[in-house]
């Protein structure tokens, strides 16, 4: 199902967000094979405040805010997200995200300093494996080239946000 240009439709149906969800998980492929994902709540945080105009999407999983801490950070970066027009995606199924991660690495927030470029932390060895919390605000950078799929997210994207400022894509498990 497409939508045409100015084809809102008043509210938004699973199977569109299952297709968004698709669509998620093959960017988020993409992405992962070209080293253009951050993973965790403070790296993220940290990304979007250094260059907010190179990230295609913000994603946070819906189903993992208990704790108030960490629920605070997620206000701060949607609120950051809107006010710098970066597109901000929560994903039904934060067990299925990281199903997608689980094989990556970060840099643990103790290393990251505001200002500094943290392209070389891989090559350098301090990065550890990604944890379930690190996947519950993720990150996903413009590439070089945008693909179709990316294009088709982000249409999906901006139909579903005419509807509700939280779009949703729903990851099948």
């Amino acid at each position: 199902m497409t939508l045409g240009e100015g084809d809102f439709p008043t509210r938004m149906n699973a199977a569109y967000e299952y297709e968004a969800g698709d669509l998620l998980k093959e960017v988020i492929l993409q992405a992962k094979g070209e080293n253009r994902i951050t993973c965790g709540v403070y790296q993220v945080a940290s990304k979007l405040n250094m260059n907010p105009k190179a990230v295609l999407l913000c994603l946070y999983a819906d189903d993992c805010v208990a704790d108030d801490v960490l629920s605070m950070h997620f206000a701060l970066i949607k609120a950051f997200c809107w006010e710098n027009t970066v597109p901000l995606m929560k994903v039904s199924n934060h067990d299925a995200l990281y199903e997608l991660l689980k094989d990556m690495r970060v840099v643990p927030p103790d290393f990251i300093q505001e200002g500094e470029d943290h392209e070389d932390d891989f090559a350098i060895g301090e990065s550890v494996a990604v944890t379930p919390e690190d996947t519950f605000c993720v990150l996903i950078e413009v590439p070089e080239h945008k693909s179709e799929s990316e294009d088709e997210l982000l249409h999906h994207h901006h139909n579903m946000a005419q509807c509700n400022p939280s779009p949703m894509a729903r990851l099948a498990s």
